[in-house]
């Protein structure tokens, strides 16, 4: 199964002023829900970026399961627009 979000905050709109959308970033989650590791693969300013790996990166996660055992995948989320 893929991971399931339920807890998520969303970076700032003003720290995203300059950045095109969409924007990719990948996460690692890890088999107990975090973002253990996670990239902006869009191409936006640098505050931009940081702020939304500061976000991401408090994000958690209902793992993502396989033969119904827990395991770390590669995720990836698109912001299309500030909330």
């Amino acid at each position: 199964t893929e991971p399931v979000e339920i807890a998520r905050v969303e970076p700032e709109c003003r720290l995203l002023e300059g950045a095109a959308r969409p924007i990719m970033v990948e996460l690692i989650v890890t088999k107990d829900g975090r973002v253990e590791g996670a990239r902006v693969l869009s191409n936006a300013p640098q505050p931009a970026k940081a702020a939304l790996l500061a976000s991401v990166k408090t994000w958690r996660f209902r793992p993502s399961t396989f033969n119904e055992r827990p395991v770390p995948v590669f995720f990836t989320v698109t912001f299309r627009r500030c909330p």
